[in-house]
């Protein structure tokens, strides 16, 4: 398994993938449309990334982080297939995401996530990311938010 950046040629399975996952798996139907269309251009801007967790030419994974401001990013698109999780994928993809906010001198790192997924919430905390509530509008009524102190 190799970690490769975000190319225009991924596009389609990159896509397929998050389909796949959040579509397929968790039910979340209301984002198919979304998800199948995204042109996913926000990830190959400035500071922004998107990578891929790639075994034997098929992308099994990916990751992305969006520059929030010069101190701050955004974890996004972290999914790896239902066929390749508990082998330590999500925690290298995780780890290439937060190597690169180290780097870029953020101070934190926040994402969001839903109540239901609870593996997920379950890795963030192990990971040493915790609960956070700015207020924010939930736009599903599910979302939950996470943060991580690099300082």
């Amino acid at each position: 398994m190799e970690i490769l950046e975000y190319v225009k040629d991924y596009k389609n399975h990159v896509n397929n993938l998050m389909h796949e996952i959040l579509v397929g798996e968790y039910g979340f139907d209301q984002f198919s449309e979304n998800i199948l269309n995204s042109e996913n251009d926000e990830y190959i801007m400035g500071n922004n990334r998107l990578w891929v967790a790639m075994e034997n030419g098929e992308i099994i994974g990916t990751t992305g982080i969006i520059e929030v401001s010069d101190k701050h990013a955004l974890l996004k698109k972290i999914y790896v297939k239902e066929s390749h999780r508990g082998k330590g994928i999500a925690q290298q993809l995780l780890n290439q995401c937060l190597d690169y906010a180290r780097n870029m001198g953020y101070d934190y790192v926040f994402l969001e996530t839903y109540h239901r997924l609870e593996r997920a919430k379950a890795f963030y905390s192990k990971n040493g990311f915790s609960e956070y509530d700015d207020g924010y509008e939930k736009v599903q009524g599910d979302e939950i938010r996470y943060r991580l102190d690099l300082k």
